[in-house]
C-alpha cells in the first residue's frame, strides 16, 4: 500500500512513514517518487525518549472517537491470544496487567526518608499493607511503622516470625565521604552497617520473601571525579548489584539524583557536573515507570 499512500500526494507532498515492516528506504521513495519529500519516525522510540512532545502533538489532535478495544486481565492472557487468532477482534486487543495489591505486604526499609516517603505513597493502591522501617519508627497515617536494625540478627527474626512479608524494598543507606587514606574501620562499618550488614540479615530471615527491590546507587559503576570520597559507599552498592547476580527475586537498581528536592544526592555542584555527563535527575513519576519495567 506504500506505493498508493504516494500516489495519492500531489507533487510537492510529504510522506511520513511511520509502519515497522517492509517500508521503503529514502533512496528507492527518491527514485519512483522524487517530487514527494519521503520521512520515517519510529513513533515507540519517541513515545520513550520524547513523551512531552508526544503529549503536545497530541493535544493539536481535534476531538476524535478511538478505535474500538476488547480488554483482557493479564489472568486471561490465554484467552486474549485465542481471541485475537479468532479474528473475532475490531480494533485493538489489550491484555492489562492488573497493579491493584499485586506487592502483597510490602516492607519498607528507610521508609522515613524523602524517596521512601513518596515509594510508600507509590505502593499504598498496589499492596496489601506497607511496614515502614527505620531504626526510631516513628507515626505514620499510611503504613504500619516499625522501630528495626535490620542488622540485629534476633530482632529481623523476630520480626519476620510475626510478620508475613511479601516484596521488600530496601532503601537504607548512610553517606560519609572521605578519601580511601582518610578511612577509618568505624566509617567503613558503619557505611556497611544497612546495604552490606543489614541485607544479609534480611536475606537470611526473610524466607518466604518473593520479591526484593535494591535501591542502589550509581556510584557503583561511574568513577567521575565528582563522586571522590565514595569508595566505601560504591563497594557497599556493588554488594547490592551482585546479590542481584545471584538471586532470581532480587532486582538491584542503580539510582541517579532525584528531583524531588531530597534523597542522598543534593549538593548542587554535583548535580550539575553529573547532568553535563548526561545523567539526568529522576522525577518521580518516571522513577516508578521504570522501576516497574526492572
Amino acid at each position: 500500500f506504500i506505493k498508493y499512500g504516494f500516489e495519492a500526494l500531489r507533487s510537492g507532498g510529504h510522506f511520513v512513514e511511520i509502519g515497522k515492516r517492509n517500508i521503503w528506504d529514502k533512496e528507492k521513495a527518491q527514485v519512483q517518487f522524487p517530487d514527494i519529500t519521503y520521512t520515517t519516525v519510529a513513533l515507540d522510540h519517541m513515545m520513550k525518549t520524547e513523551p512531552k512532545a508526544i503529549k503536545r502533538l497530541l493535544e493539536r489532535l481535534p476531538d476524535y472517537e478511538p478505535i474500538p478495544l476488547t480488554e483482557f486481565n493479564d489472568q486471561n492472557i490465554t484467552q486474549a491470544f485465542r481471541y485475537l487468532g479468532a479474528g473475532k477482534n475490531v480494533g485493538k486487543v489489550v491484555v492489562a496487567r492488573s497493579v491493584m495489591k499485586r506487592y502483597g505486604k510490602v516492607m519498607v526499609v528507610g521508609g522515613r526518608g524523602g524517596v521512601g516517603q513518596r515509594l510508600i505513597r507509590y505502593m499504598l493502591p498496589r499492596s496489601e499493607l506497607i511496614y515502614s522501617v527505620s531504626r526510631r519508627g516513628g507515626e505514620s497515617s499510611d503504613s504500619v511503622p516499625v522501630a528495626l536494625d535490620i542488622g540485629d540478627d534476633t530482632a529481623v527474626a523476630e520480626f519476620f516470625k510475626k510478620n508475613k512479608v511479601d516484596t521488600v524494598f530496601h532503601l537504607g543507606g548512610v553517606l560519609d565521604d572521605q578519601m580511601i587514606c582518610d578511612l577509618t574501620q568505624q566509617t567503613i562499618d558503619c557505611i556497611f552497617a544497612a546495604k552490606v550488614k543489614g541485607t544479609d540479615c534480611l536475606l537470611r530471615h526473610g524466607k518466604e520473601v518473593k520479591r526484593w527491590v535494591m535501591f542502589s546507587s550509581i556510584a557503583a559503576s561511574y568513577a567521575y571525579k565528582e563522586l571522590t570520597g565514595q569508595a566505601v559507599y560504591a563497594s557497599a552498592n556493588s554488594y547490592l548489584d551482585a546479590l542481584a547476580q545471584q538471586h532470581d527475586n532480587v532486582c538491584s537498581l542503580q539510582w541517579g539524583p532525584w528531583d524531588i528536592g531530597t534523597g542522598m544526592a543534593q549538593d548542587v555542584d554535583l548535580i550539575a557536573n553529573l547532568q553535563k555527563k548526561g545523567i539526568v535527575d529522576f522525577d518521580e513519576t518516571m522513577a516508578w515507570e521504570l522501576m516497574e519495567i526492572a
